[in-house]
């Protein structure tokens, strides 16, 4: 028999839920079924529907009012619904918002880009664009972090890189963000021997053995500061044998296609500095803004692939549709660099189909407001 809720248990889940708090985190707090509290909160009228079904008219309102940017109608229109689940609606639908890149924005990105940090030029822009609209932008003008290096800045990233750590860099070349800095030594194919004198540990160990089967040795030297050799050697000393290159390892297409993203993962991580972007791990996945399934299955739909049983593949048909999905795979953001456990709690709570990047920003924010303290 279920116990009834007490005056004082319903006016403390009430509040929680009010400050954000999910169903599922009431029902841990509570110790009670995630259920049963959406039923209570249902009855008191307090419960907000996130499965929200919009009508044929809603669709329509959304067309004409989301593109001007006007919260305030919109929300009067659905006082009940988040502001999340409307633009996971609009995303889905296709439709865009009304802002637009002015001269002024785009000559301040072009004056600013590789010398401010990702962050800061967010902040410039009052939040009006996302990390990914600004880079996708930066590269549709031509804009590349190493855009304008002098010949001195050059001369100090040859001379110092090698020998100093990176905030010390970074104070020698301060019109130079952390990023841009590591990218350009990159390019210029300098090492950082400061870098490459730690030893293997527990924790590069785990990194290692975390990426090895989607990373490359050089990828993961990048990653955690040592030279392409040192980590193979390592690898094969942990036993962590590279698989051969004949399919042999893919069971379905799924997996086979994951497999051929190499350098999206390479300039994701590159955008991310290397590290989870939540908590400076080194130990970190690469989460997807829109869903990786949702892709393959967007092509399906439209018919450009045909989805079988990976064994009745042919090697062209493969070649074909591996052309077509990298294609398709390049059109949205790169991915973000994200601790395991994280990585895992946002799937929990989001599911694992039709991510897209407004669940990834709402996360974030809930993250750094400290709403996941007490599970992540």
């Amino acid at each position: 028999m279920a116990v009834k809720f007490t005056e004082q248990e319903l006016s403390m889940i009430i509040a929680d839920y009010k400050s954000g708090m999910k169903p599922f985190e009431l029902a841990k707090k509570y110790k009670r079924n995630s259920s049963s509290i959406i039923n209570k909160l249902k009855s008191l009228g307090v419960y907000v529907d996130t499965n929200y079904r919009f009508s044929k008219e809603d669709i329509e309102f959304l067309r004409e009012v989301y593109p001007t940017g006007d919260w305030d109608t919109i929300m009067n229109r659905f006082p009940n619904t988040p502001k999340q689940s409307i633009m996971t609606k609009v995303s889905k639908l296709g439709i865009k918002s009304g802002f637009r890149w002015t001269d002024d924005e785009i000559e301040f990105l072009k004056t600013n880009y590789g010398k401010l940090d990702i962050n800061e030029l967010v902040e410039h822009y009052n939040g009006k664009y996302t990390k990914s609209a600004i880079k996708s932008k930066a590269c549709d003008i031509g804009c590349t972090q190493d855009d304008d290096w002098t010949d001195d800045e050059n001369s100090v990233l040859i001379d110092y890189y090698s020998i100093l750590d990176i905030e010390e860099i970074m104070q020698k070349l301060p019109n130079r963000s952390r990023d841009a800095i590591t990218i350009h030594a990159g390019k210029l194919g300098i090492c950082s021997s400061y870098r490459l004198n730690t030893y293997w540990n527990d924790e590069l160990d785990s990194v290692l053995i975390n990426n090895c089967e989607h990373m490359t040795d050089e990828q993961i030297g990048q990653m955690i500061g040592k030279p392409k050799r040192a980590v193979a050697e390592r690898r094969r000393r942990l036993g962590l044998l590279r698989v051969d290159k004949d399919n042999l390892k893919y069971s379905d297409l799924n997996k086979y296609l994951r497999g051929h993203i190499q350098d999206w993962k390479n300039k994701s991580m590159i955008s991310c500095g290397y590290k989870c972007v939540l908590t400076g791990s080194k130990d970190f996945q690469i989460h997807h803004l829109y869903n990786f399934n949702r892709i393959i299955k967007d092509l399906c739909n439209s018919g450009k692939i045909e989805y079988k049983d990976f064994s009745d593949y042919t090697q062209e048909e493969l070649n074909h549709i591996t052309e077509i999905f990298i294609e398709e795979h390049d059109k949205h953001p790169l991915g973000v660099c994200v601790r395991k456990d994280i990585h895992e709690l946002f799937h929990n709570i989001y599911g694992k189909r039709n991510n897209n990047e407004s669940q990834w920003n709402q996360f974030c924010e809930d993250y750094r407001n400290g709403l996941y303290k007490n599970t992540a």
